[in-house]
């Protein structure tokens, strides 16, 4: 029997126990997780620490329930209350993992608020073994242990990044103006130094990585809540600035599928991963330099996701004019962000930070010092003053590993300069390298790990240590000709980083699917494809078991994975949710019909506001304002003087439903009764026009027989929609018809 030490609790820690204890004979691997925490789940634990982890608990990832998974459980086995949606919150992310560990790692198998102090590899006999000193955290006591074979698990950010922008020599920390790490911001309060929303300045969020997208967007969010929500302060939403180095293409979680041109979505992992577009067979898994002919293709699908296909006749014939220079785009994932730019709640700036400095001369009524920050931007230098927060979103820290040497760190190439590839490894799925010894592993230091990658890099570690003897587990791994040139393209990319960082691609090694499929193919794993063909349908880790586990959850994954994808196809699945996130900010308004020649005549204008649901039962809601826009109205004038309407627009994402509210009367952010619903899965689609129809009938009315809504898209945007109503009386006609546009 051979003892495994792992270090961390996380998914690759667990997933990599699972396998070792569940995939192979008893009696084969006896595994001790040391985890220096209270619970498992790593970034994931945030129930344990809501309020200091590197993850907000009400966070929704940014990939769906079918790629954070593993094989052997599927989410609607934990029965959780509220039900997970197809892109879980953190703290249901942080269930799943607890539920996992419980059905999987017995008792005493993990050894909770225990440090690793050294890790280090001990020659004696011809053999080798690892003597772990470890601290128990409740009393400090110190302990030592040996173990065969070690997995590293601690994951690839160690904690938030520092600042990458100079300071100007001032102190900060003595400032009333506020400086913090996006991994620290919950709430507005945190904004500043008193805990209380700040009312006067800018928001300066400082890069352009996802947690730059998520941070900025939800400040916006919850500035939006706090203005229009029953229970806000009621303070106007500051400007929110976003320097960014690059510029963002940052796509919602639901996407148009590119089956047809009637309006259908599917979440975007799916799409992205779906094995019917890969070409090469076998699939195998691929990496390489780009190119401007690559970056040209990336640019055009992303472009395609986001505002749809374009033809000739679209376009006026002409072709996209190629890029000048050669940088490739950056893509993120936000439900909200690209609307808030839009409404002018965030403002993009292309560019640098590179100081910080107190603007003494500028203090706000309230005595609080403003920020000045100098931002560079192809050798201009720009000025943004009056900031009363910045939030660092650069990133994370590289793993330090301190319980390892100096040389165990150069055999696997750790180089703190290099954040986005700190490590080589560059064998057996990038869990080691050639020259560390074959006893070591790191598990989930992938840049961006998919949960089915730390499951297949378990499963190549516990096949190697299984067939491996004592002996050769002391010796460096051997290289073939696969890894040594996937190190020649690690040491070129690391490069590339530093002379040229534009030009690297954000997914270097990210091939998902070809991974997947080739270790599959190696491992020789069994598929569990259902009805798709063995090149149809998305990647997941379902879809490859081992012999020794009961298939029965991954039938149960797939299935609710292929029923979603028949729904997305054929009963408008998702497009509830993508249609009402579509409807957030600003809109020109045309009416016509019987609402008085008065109100046909001046423009009109129409919001819808985000707020937090004020009803636990809806996923997403808004505070719609429909206003007439007076010409030469003075500024100071009630702003509820010209308001036409309000209502609360309201999201059931499992339903697939949008209900409209209407608000009190006496209480204008507060909700009332039920006006109508809006079924998606009953709508009608007009494919030349690329719209989605809904009736709703009005039975308390016997004048109106329906009111219609029609919403017309380019991609993931709604770029027009109608609401009418259509009479039962002839002689009313069209009684009334609002067309909204950008």
């Amino acid at each position: 029997m051979k003892s495994i030490a792992i270090i961390g609790a996380g998914p690759a820690g667990l997933v990599a126990a699972k396998t070792l204890l569940h995939s192979y004979p008893i009696g084969t691997f006896a595994v001790t997780i040391f985890e220096q925490g209270t619970s498992v789940g790593g970034l994931w634990a945030v129930e344990a620490n809501p309020n200091y982890g590197l993850i907000n608990p009400d966070m929704s990832t940014n990939l769906s329930q079918f790629t954070v998974c593993f094989s052997d459980l599927a989410w609607e086995t934990l029965e959780l209350q509220p039900a997970a949606n197809i892109f879980p919150k953190a703290w249901q992310v942080n269930r799943y993992l607890e539920y996992y560990a419980r059905k999987f790692i017995p008792a005493g198998v993990i050894s909770f608020q225990t440090q690793v102090k050294n890790a280090e590899q001990i020659h004696a006999d011809g053999r080798s073994k690892w003597e772990i000193t470890f601290i128990n955290l409740r009393d400090q006591s110190e302990k030592n242990q040996m173990f065969d074979c070690l997995i590293i698990a601690t994951g690839l950010f160690s904690g938030p990044g520092p600042v990458p922008f100079e300071l100007d020599g001032t102190d900060f920390s003595l400032s009333s103006a506020h400086i913090l790490h996006s991994s620290g911001f919950r709430r507005l309060g945190d904004l500043s130094s008193t805990g209380q929303q700040p009312s006067q300045g800018k928001i300066l969020i400082v890069g352009g990585s996802h947690s730059g997208a998520e941070v900025a967007a939800a400040i916006a969010m919850q500035m939006s809540d706090a203005r229009y929500s029953p229970s806000g302060s009621g303070i106007e939403p500051l400007e929110i600035i976003h320097a960014v180095p690059y510029p963002l293409f940052a796509l919602p979680p639901f996407v148009q599928s590119d089956k047809g041109l009637s309006p259908t979505f599917m979440p975007l992992d799916v799409l992205l991963n779906d094995l019917s577009s890969r070409l090469d067979d076998p699939i195998s898994f691929g990496y390489g330099h780009t190119n401007p002919e690559k970056q040209g293709q990336l640019e055009g699908l992303l472009e395609t996701l986001m505002n749809g296909a374009r033809d000739e006749k679209d376009s006026g014939g002409s072709e996209k004019e190629k890029p000048t220079q050669f940088n490739t785009p950056y893509a993120v994932i936000s439900e909200s962000y690209v609307e808030f730019v839009r409404s002018g709640a965030i403002t993009p700036i292309l560019g640098r930070v590179v100081r910080l400095s107190n603007q003494k001369e500028e203090i706000t009524q309230k005595g609080t010092e403003l920020i000045c920050a100098t931002i560079i931007e192809d050798s201009v230098e720009i000025k943004i003053k009056d900031i009363v927060a910045v939030v660092n979103a650069t990133g994370f820290s590289s793993p330090a590993l301190d319980f390892i040497s100096s040389n165990l760190k150069d055999s696997i190439g750790l180089d703190a300069n290099y954040p986005h590839l700190p490590l080589l490894l560059n064998r057996d799925a990038s869990t080691s390298s050639g020259t560390a010894p074959r006893s070591l592993a790191l598990i989930g230091f992938s840049y961006g790990s998919y949960w089915g990658v730390l499951e297949t890099q378990a499963r190549i570690v516990a096949k190697k240590w299984a067939l491996d003897d004592e002996s050769s587990l002391s010796l460096p791994s051997d290289l073939d000709e696969k890894s040594e040139k996937l190190y020649s393209f690690m040491k070129e990319l690391r490069s590339t980083m530093k002379d040229n960082p534009s030009s690297v691609p954000q997914n270097f090694l990210g091939d998902y699917p070809g991974l997947m499929e080739e270790a599959s193919r190696e491992l020789g794993l069994q598929r569990v494809d259902l009805n798709w063909g063995p090149k149809e349908g998305m990647v997941n880790p379902a879809r490859y078991i081992d012999s020794r586990v009961d298939s029965a959850e991954a039938r149960k994954t797939m299935k609710k994975l292929q029923k979603m994808t028949d729904a997305s196809a054929n009963y408008r699945e998702f497009s509830a949710r993508a249609t009402f996130r579509a409807l957030q900010g600003n809109w020109n308004v045309k009416s016509k019909g019987s609402l008085g020649s008065t109100t046909n005549a001046l423009p009109m204008t129409a919001t819808f506001n985000p707020r937090c649901p004020t009803d636990i039962t809806f996923d997403l809601e808004y505070l719609f304002v429909l206003r007439a826009e007076e010409p030469n109205r003075p500024s100071d004038c009630d702003t509820h003087a010209n308001e036409l309407e309000r209502s609360v627009y309201r999201l059931r994402e499992t339903a697939n439903e949008i209900e409209v509210w209407n608000v009190n009367p006496r209480e204008d952010l507060t909700v009332d009764k039920l006006r109508y619903t809006l079924k998606f899965s009953k709508a009608t689609s007009d494919d030349k026009k690329r719209c989605l129809t809904l009736e709703v009938e009005l039975s308390t009315d016997p004048k109106y027989m329906a009111t219609v809504h029609s919403f017309q898209f380019s991609g993931v945007h709604v770029t027009k929609f109608t609401i009418g109503d259509r009479s039962n009386d002839p002689s009313l006609g069209d009684t009334s018809i609002f067309e909204f546009s950008r």
